[in-house]
């Protein structure tokens, strides 16, 4: 009799989880692939729970909502749709759980209530105003990410994102996470900038939820631009997850010479004759590893800091030390390497050049901001033209500018590549040259361009 209870119960709450994705795919018509892709499944939680590959739900938590509010149920189901299709569970990297679960939360819910749909209307969307006009304020796309990074550099208290949290939490984020890290012995991760104590999961489902971003962005494009301004930032969320990225290590080697190391080379170690030589003459092989290998280093290099309004010291601080973390591996850091260091903003305030990590990381913790004023990219420009002419760089590899990316630049292309770091702009995109490349950070991920 209970076993039969117990069927009955899980067959009802089946039914209406099949019902509520019924009502989203007949208003979101394009989220049809993104919705069944997604199995449900009664499990050990006391909410929802989703994990990529399926919804696991506690069933007596699904006859509640949809006692107490049909349309949230229906609107639960969707957030936790959004997630998977933002990648939300499947970033990498150490981050405050309480910050990262509401900033995942409220990127979800924001879109939801952009489409204005009366099926996923409902009590808690009337308490999300004024968050959501705060953060309206001071970012453009409202991305998990950029959430997450105003999250973290506002004051708010434990007690206010718990109550915050109220208001746009529908799922439970705990299997998003690895085990805990020690807070003394790990450091922060340089993508997001602060010392955490979780640590995302990888997720093998996330590649093809990256393919129904793709499908939704190509749908939402040719077949339902009625939606128009209604789905304006689930069209540039999904735009931003789709761009080309790539790690900054690997754009860095774009900046890198070939070199012989002393190193033994194993892609071209032909281990077959070397064993079959040990065999046939016992320890005598017919043939020895190669002694050097072929690598990319970097040598000399040139970072200009932006110091006007424009860019803010503790930007700054994060991306240098990203730099210093890649530049000290052994596979790109060159042993004849220097970089010169520069601050600037209608002429040059710092001139500083380091020949090792300790340096770097010394001043670096002692560095000051120089300047403030308007932006002009020349003087940094004929500052190491002057240098090349007097020799001091023998092979200079490349400049990185880290700035806006709004200001006046020399008319003539410089011998050396040149690209600029723009900390991804809000409304404005600037005109760079055509001899620049640009280099797009945001937040987790360098999107080249």
């Amino acid at each position: 009799m209970i076993e039969t209870k117990q069927r009955q119960y899980e067959e009802l709450a089946a039914r209406l989880l099949k019902t509520a994705r019924g009502e989203i795919v007949v208003g979101l018509r394009f989220l049809d692939t993104a919705l069944f892709r997604l199995k449900d499944h009664p499990g050990q939680t006391d909410s929802f729970a989703v994990d990529g590959e399926k919804i696991c739900y506690n069933i007596a938590h699904v006859f509640r909502r949809a006692e107490e509010e049909r349309e949230g149920l229906t609107r639960d189901i969707l957030h936790m749709t959004m997630h998977c299709l933002f990648a939300h569970l499947f970033r990498g990297g150490r981050v405050d759980p309480l910050r990262y679960d509401l900033a995942c939360d409220i990127a979800a819910e924001n879109i939801i209530n952009e489409l204005e749909l009366p099926f996923l209307t409902c009590k808690r969307q009337y308490h999300q105003d004024q968050m959501i006009e705060t953060l309206r304020k001071k970012i453009y796309v409202l991305t998990a990410e950029k959430i997450y990074r105003f999250l973290l550099e506002e004051p708010y208290s434990p007690e206010e994102l718990e109550a915050i949290a109220q208001d746009f939490c529908a799922d439970d984020h705990s299997g998003w996470y690895q085990q805990d890290f020690s807070e003394s012995t790990d450091k922060a991760d340089p993508d997001f900038g602060e010392l955490g104590n979780k640590h995302l999961k990888d997720f093998p489902s996330s590649a093809q939820w990256l393919d129904s971003g793709r499908v939704i962005a190509m749908d939402l494009e040719l077949f339902s631009k009625e939606w128009g301004t209604k789905a304006g930032d689930l069209r540039r969320t999904l735009a931003l997850l789709q761009k080309k990225t790539a790690s900054f290590r690997d754009f860095l080697l774009r900046f890198a010479d070939k070199r012989e190391t002393l190193r033994v080379n194993d892609e071209e170690f032909d281990y077959i004759f070397y064993t079959y030589g040990l065999s046939l003459y016992q320890n005598m092989p017919l043939i020895e590893p190669l002694e050097y290998k072929e690598e990319k280093k970097i040598g000399e290099f040139v970072i200009a800091i932006d110091t006007s309004a424009s860019i803010s010291l503790s930007t700054a601080r994060n991306f240098l030390n990203y730099i210093w973390n890649i530049f000290s591996e052994k596979t790109v850091f060159s042993s004849a390497f220097h970089l010169l260091l520069l601050q600037c903003d209608t002429e040059i305030r710092y001139e500083k050049l380091f020949r090792g990590k300790e340096e770097m990381t010394a001043a670096l913790e002692k560095m000051e901001w120089l300047g403030g004023g308007g932006t002009d990219f020349r003087p940094v420009f004929r500052r190491v033209n002057e240098l090349i002419d007097k020799d001091f760089f023998n092979d200079l590899r490349g400049l990185l500018f880290l700035s806006d990316g709004f200001g006046t630049f020399p008319l003539e292309k410089p011998a050396y590549d040149t690209a600029f770091i723009l900390i991804e702009a809000a409304e404005q995109t600037p005109s760079l040259p055509s001899w620049a490349m640009k280099v797009v950070v945001d937040e987790k991920e360098v999107t080249i361009r």
